[in-house]
């Protein structure tokens, strides 16, 4: 053999085995049913099939309960569907190979529940964690996220960072909850005409609840624990050379992706979920077409990611955009924009320096010259510069106050010269140039860039009030937080080492 075959042979050999150790790193496994269903979905029980891009049982019931099933055993994990149409279907969770016994999250259009289950036809089909949907669920796409961590299960719908319901297994007695501490995923149907599944994703990891912070002064993000309190570190930062991150004002995650944006940038940045640290976006939007100025706020909401910049229109992009990109719609009614907010069918929006004392509210399909439905403004609003944060319930809109340091809480329908329901400000908030704030659930959290911490605060708070919670300290690593975001992100699995093949 020759040298030259010889190292030939070796270098094919070590690519070989990065190919392979990569393939075996991968977490996340999915399934779009645009080929039909890929391998290795088990139809046990049913008569799954792919039509339409979808999958579904041609024969659902619960006599014995129907199941299609992946064979891969999880503890920790994640796992996201899309239903179409959902009426007595769901999913299947930490099952046996065969779907004789597990738990199954039952979805209509207007409650969810779970069954803890040891046998196919007799259940028990006792109903845990109920939940009502309201609004009811339409009949078009729902996305579940189902994460398990030791003996809690968690489901959300669309996106939402709070579970609708939360089951503790430690909890169920008839079968054990701890026989249920790893398994199978799957989906399940009882309706016909059925539910419709697509856009499978089973990420293996432990699946942590989470606050994204940008932080401006280290041109980087950070990631913490919902529930973190005093000087503790995050569970994971993207930072250095290789983000080229710089300046940092706004952040948004999902799934699969952490955007991040500058305000000296002028660009959106796209990372890749999972280990964070120094690495190189995925993709970048940026360059004259895509109308970007310094962009102050992201916003993820239905699929779409809305910029709004200091220098141009409020813009829309699809997420996987790249480059030198033209939005798919851009409302120049509206140039010149710090805070925005998505939430349902409306669009809020805190203007610049040019007319710092106003917000609008836009129907969230605005585009060109398209009126606001509302606009904020006048002596009793109490809005001045400058309104850096916004974050809108159904019944309320909370607006923070940079150089003010205090947060305002308006009736969501409030327009005019509707003064606030309530103000949070004075000593005892903590409160120093505050700059983005965000609610999740009861509670609202405000990116404190002067003390260099986050507050959080009961969202239904008023007047001189402490914080429930102060994040900050050495450990944390903030230097100038800027913006906050929530969302779940997976620590990467170190058990299941074959990732899924």
């Amino acid at each position: 053999m020759t040298s030259d075959l010889l190292r030939f042979l070796r270098l094919a050999t070590a690519l070989l085995i990065l190919a392979t150790s990569a393939a075996h790193a991968e977490p996340v496994w999915r399934d779009n049913f645009a080929a039909g269903p890929q391998q290795p979905w088990i139809s046990v029980r049913g008569d799954w099939t792919a039509a339409d891009g979808t999958y579904q049982a041609q024969q659902p019931g619960n006599s014995p309960v129907t199941a299609a099933i992946l064979p891969y055993e999880l503890a920790d994990f994640s796992f996201e569907v899309d239903l179409l149409q959902p009426a007595d279907g769901g999913l299947w969770v930490r099952a046996n190979a065969d779907a004789t016994a597990g738990v199954i999250l039952v979805i209509f259009s207007d409650r969810l529940y779970w069954h803890v289950i040891s046998d196919p036809a007799s259940g028990p089909w006792t109903p845990h964690g109920f939940a009502n949907i309201v609004p009811a669920l339409g009949s078009g796409t729902t996305r579940v996220r189902v994460t398990g961590n030791g003996p809690i299960l968690r489901a959300y719908l669309n996106d939402d960072s709070v579970a609708i319901s939360t089951l503790d297994l430690d909890t169920v007695t008839a079968p054990p909850g701890s026989q249920f501490l790893s398994g199978r995923v799957g989906l399940y149907d009882n309706a016909s005409p059925g539910t419709r599944f697509d856009n499978v994703r089973l990420e293996a990891g432990t699946p942590v609840e989470v606050f994204a912070m940008g932080d401006a002064g280290n041109g980087s993000v950070r990631l913490y624990p919902v529930a973190a309190e005093g000087d503790v570190a995050p569970v994971a930062v993207l930072e250095g050379a290789s983000t080229g991150l710089t300046d940092v004002r706004s952040v948004a995650f999902d799934s699969d992706h952490l955007y991040v944006s500058s305000g000296s940038g002028q660009w959106i940045r796209a990372f890749a979920m999972g280990t964070l640290g120094n690495r190189a976006p995925l993709r970048i939007i940026a360059g004259p077409n895509t109308l970007l100025g310094g962009v102050y706020g992201l916003e993820l909401s239905g699929g779409e990611l809305y910029a709004s910049t200091n220098a141009g229109p409020v813009s829309v992009f699809d997420p996987l955009a790249d480059g030198d990109v033209a939005p798919l719609r851009s409302l120049t009614e509206m140039t010149g924009a710090y805070g925005i907010d998505r939430d349902g069918a409306e669009l809020f929006i805190a203007r610049h320096f040019a007319d710092a004392s106003s917000i609008y509210a836009y129907a969230g399909t605005a585009s060109g010259m398209d009126p606001p439905l509302r606009h904020l403004n006048g002596p009793n609003t109490l809005l001045g510069c400058c309104n850096l944060g916004l974050a809108a319930t159904p019944s309320t809109l909370l607006v923070s106050q940079y150089f003010d340091a205090r947060i305002l809480a308006f009736a969501r329908n409030a327009n005019g010269d509707a003064a606030p329901l309530r103000v949070i400000s004075g000593n005892n908030t903590g409160m120093a140039l505050p700059v983005d704030i965000a609610l999740r659930g009861n509670e609202v959290y405000v990116a404190n860039s002067s003390p260099k911490n986050v507050l959080v605060f009961p969202a239904d708070g008023d007047g001189n009030i402490a914080p429930n919670r102060t994040i900050g300290g050495p450990s944390t690593g903030m230097d100038a937080p800027f913006a906050i975001a929530f969302g779940i992100y997976m620590i990467p699995d170190t058990l299941f080492d074959d990732g899924f093949e």
